[in-house]
Parts: structure tokens; C-alpha cells; sequence
């Protein structure tokens, strides 16, 4: 008597045999193909759609003229065969995928140009310093000015006695002060301070979007959590009293900051009176943002 394993056995041994004896299909293979080098087309123009950022009309033109080009010689070359037109036809498909891509991503390239974009992409943002024209840095400088001498007065304290720069990421992946954006800061190595993000005031307020508080205690306690590294640390004026931190962004409130407005004070203030005025730094962060803005478009 024949076990129920064994005629399973055999009936998938005569399937096999069966499937190995047909024919192979050629335009189920070829449409295999077609679906792979449609997909690599894809992932193609995705690549070089990206790469056109300032010209994206042009970049649909040159590009289409290229794919019609490449489906005209597949056409000719298998123009008796209906392979021939399947591929044909596929490569029209994607050509039409492919215009509605480059399409789409001009329309996001204008987006980023006015500000609406969720992420600055390009993080060397100290390099924005750059670009700034000196009609640009003299108002900068001037807002700066007008923040430390609000705060003197907010404070009750002494204007030579509060600072302000700006700090941005270098090349290195760290924070740096943006050259020539400072306000009543002596030239010296305390300009040459950097830290990570998520180390100091500035990069805490960097690493989490947020507005950042930090003080230096009389007592033991020091900085707290935004102490720096040691060489990081004695480079700092030594009547350094307190940081505050404002995030500057471009575009979305969530937005990954670009920049860090820093004010910070010589004398020493309660915790209170900075948390009172820390919301009056938004306004000149906004406009420190805006100038930014208008600058990164500028330039586009």
C-alpha cells in the first residue's frame, strides 16, 4: 500500500517535470527585465533631478531628450519583434514617470528657495556668515547692540557688562562663533570656542530646538550640565555669568536650527529675571532669521 507521503512524493516530482519541460515564456522573462531597468530609471532620475537645483526646466529638457533618444534606438532596433514594443512601450511609461518627477521636484527646489521646507539640508551653516553683504552685517551688528543694551535695561545692569554673538556648525560637525557677528566681545581665544552639539548652553539649544538657561553657580555646582570640556572651558571670560540660548531657524518652527543667538552677562543675575526676559530673545532671533532668509534666496 502506498503511503500518502509517497504519492506526494511522486505527484511533485511529476510537477517538476512538467514545469521543467515547458518552454521558456520570453515575454515573461523580458517583462522582468523591463520592470528592473524601469526601476534603476527611476532611481536614476530621482538622482540627476536632484542634481539640476538651480535650473530644473532645463534639467526635464536635457534629460527627456536623452530618454527619447534611448527609446527611438530600442524601437528601431527591435522594431519587428513585439518585445521590441513592449519595451517600447514600458520606456514611454517611465518617461512619462520620469517628467512628472522632475516636475515634482522643481516644485520642492522652489519651496526650499522661499523658506517652507521642514530641514536645512546643508549643514555648514557657519559658512552662511559668509554670504552676509556689509550692508547685511551692519544691521546684524546693530541688532545685536540693540538686544545687549534691552537686556542691560531689562536687567537693571550695567550694557558693558552683556554680550551677544551668533554661533553656527562648522565643517567639523561643531558649533563656532559666526566671525564678525559678536557684540561687546574683545578679540581673543574666547572667540574661538567650539563645542558639539549637546554640550554647553549652545549646543543644548542646538540639539533640542530649544530655548537654553544656563548659569554658573557660586557654589561647587559650577555650570551644571553646560559645563564644556576642560580646553573648552578656560578659553571662556572668567566673569562669565550666565547664557542665554535662542534657536534661529528657517522656515517651520520645528526646523532644524541653522544658527544659535547667544546672550550672556559678567555680573551675576537670578535664575528668575533670566527666565523673564529669555522670551524677548525670540524677537531678535526671528529677525536675525529673516535676514537669513532673504540672503539664502538671494542668492538662489
Amino acid at each position: 500500500m502506498t503511503e500518502p507521503s509517497d504519492r506526494r512524493g511522486r505527484a511533485a516530482t511529476s510537477e517538476q517535470r512538467a514545469v521543467s519541460g515547458r518552454k521558456p515564456n520570453p515575454i515573461s522573462n523580458e517583462a522582468g527585465w523591463v520592470v528592473a531597468v524601469a526601476n534603476a530609471l527611476r532611481d536614476v532620475a530621482v538622482a540627476l533631478s536632484d542634481g539640476f537645483r538651480n535650473s530644473p526646466g532645463l534639467s526635464a529638457l536635457v534629460l527627456l531628450f536623452l530618454l527619447v533618444a534611448v527609446v527611438a534606438g530600442i524601437a528601431l532596433y527591435f522594431v519587428s519583434s513585439l518585445v521590441g514594443l513592449v519595451v517600447f512601450l514600458a520606456f514611454l511609461v517611465v518617461g512619462v514617470i520620469f517628467a512628472a518627477m522632475v516636475y515634482r521636484r522643481s516644485i520642492e527646489q522652489s519651496a526650499e528657495r522661499f523658506g517652507v521646507v521642514k530641514e536645512v539640508r546643508a549643514m555648514n551653516t557657519l559658512a552662511y556668515g559668509d554670504r552676509l553683504s556689509s550692508e547685511q552685517r551692519e544691521i546684524v551688528g546693530g541688532l545685536l547692540e540693540s538686544m545687549a543694551a534691552g537686556i542691560a535695561d531689562d536687567l537693571d545692569i550695567d550694557p558693558s557688562s552683556v554680550r551677544a554673538n551668533v554661533f553656527g556648525i562648522g565643517d567639523d560637525g561643531r558649533l563656532h562663533i559666526v566671525p564678525g557677528l559678536t557684540w561687546n566681545m574683545a578679540p581673543g581665544k574666547e572667540l574661538s570656542v567650539a563645542m558639539s552639539a549637546g554640550s554647553g548652553s549652545t549646543g543644548r539649544c542646538f540639539a533640542t530646538g530649544v530655548p537654553n538657561i544656563a548659569m554658573r553657580r557660586a557654589t561647587g555646582a559650577g555650570w551644571g550640565a553646560d559645563i564644556l570640556p576642560t580646553s573648552e572651558m578656560e578659553k571662556l571670560h572668567r566673569d562669565l555669568s550666565w547664557i542665554v540660548s535662542i534657536p534661529i531657524v528657517i522656515g517651520h518652527s520645528d526646523a532644524r536650527p541653522v544658527w544659535i543667538l547667544n546672550a550672556d552677562g559678567l555680573v551675576p543675575v537670578e535664575q528668575s529675571r533670566l527666565n523673564a526676559i529669555a522670551p524677548s530673545l525670540l524677537y531678535w532671533a526671528e529677525a536675525l532669521s529673516l535676514i537669513l532668509r532673504t540672503n539664502l534666496e538671494d542668492q538662489q
